[in-house]
């Protein structure tokens, strides 16, 4: 039997295992995304403005924007301000979540808020990206692309 029909076959079988295991990941994630607001403590924002209840506890996450002495800004993701009534000292630029009690005109009464600081954010991103290229370098070092064959093949090291 011919190897290069072996090889097709093969190649064959692979796109088929890889195409049907794409589809499943990405109905796994589609599944989650609809149904993981459900099953939370507080409700997120887009529950709360679908069905707004002043005294809901929520769940608010974004970017300060201003501070004042016992309340700040928080800017989310959908571009809605919110006041966070909180004597916590933050930065503006620092990325928070909020959890507390709404009230009215967009206020919030924190119970609880997480605050990852501006630098500590910038920090995360830099190191990742350094990590990624360290990765990266070490891949191609010992890896090269074979276009014939479709695929990753080990380098053969010179002595």
């Amino acid at each position: 039997m011919n190897p290069f029909k072996i090889l097709k076959k093969i190649s064959n079988q692979r796109i088929l295992v890889f195409t049907i295991l794409f589809l499943i990941l990405a109905g796994l994630c589609i599944y989650y995304n609809e149904n993981f607001m459900l099953h939370q403590e507080y409700s997120s924002l887009s529950a709360v403005k679908k069905n707004y209840n002043q005294g809901d506890l929520v769940v608010v996450s974004g970017s300060i924007t201003q501070t004042s002495p016992n309340s700040f800004q928080l800017k989310d993701s959908y571009n809605t301000n919110f006041t966070i009534v909180s004597p916590q000292k933050v930065n503006t630029g620092d990325k928070a979540e909020v959890y507390g009690l709404i009230g009215t005109d967009s206020k919030i009464t924190a119970e609880q808020i997480n605050i990852v600081p501006l630098w500590s954010y910038q920090f995360i991103m830099a190191r990742s990206f350094i990590a990624f290229l360290f990765l990266a370098l070490i891949f191609i070092r010992y890896w090269k692309f074979n276009p014939k064959k479709g695929l990753f093949q080990r380098r053969i090291r010179k002595k």
